[in-house]
């Protein structure tokens, strides 16, 4: 029986440091995962702040749309001209002699100054941009 005795008194010295290690990586995954969450908070207000100088745009032309779905995220000071030249290339438009660029806003249709940043268009947040042949003639 002390035979028993000593082999249960060592399972239990065994478990006890098996415990004791167990505890340790416990604690120590705690650390890293309560890191991780720091990270990762720290990375959400990164994007949320970079979001609060974007606008989202999405231009329509006869020859389609740029993006084909949905919308591109764009500095809110970079200038009208540079989403209109990805859309001509993008949509293979050989010619925008005479073209513009104009929003529909709760007074109507406005339209835009491309060489002027979306923010000194006074747009923000979401801009659909209409961009085309400028309506004239009459007849």
């Amino acid at each position: 029986m002390s035979d028993d005795l000593e082999k249960a008194e060592h399972d239990l010295a065994k478990a006890r440091g098996d415990l004791e290690r167990a505890e340790a990586l416990y604690a120590e995954a705690e650390k890293e995962m309560a890191k991780a969450r720091s990270e990762l908070a720290q990375a959400e207000e990164e994007i949320e702040k970079a979001k609060k100088n974007h606008i989202e745009v999405s231009i329509s032309t006869t020859a389609g749309f740029h993006p084909a779905e949905g919308f591109n995220s764009v500095s809110e000071n970079q200038i009208v001209q540079h989403e209109l030249d990805k859309a001509k290339k993008e949509l293979n438009i050989k010619d925008v002699t005479g073209w513009i660029a104009s929003v529909i806003t709760p007074a109507g249709k406005r339209t835009l100054d491309p060489s002027k940043s979306y923010v000194e268009n006074g747009l923000s947040s979401k801009a659909e941009i209409d961009w085309g042949p400028s309506e004239g003639g009459g007849g």
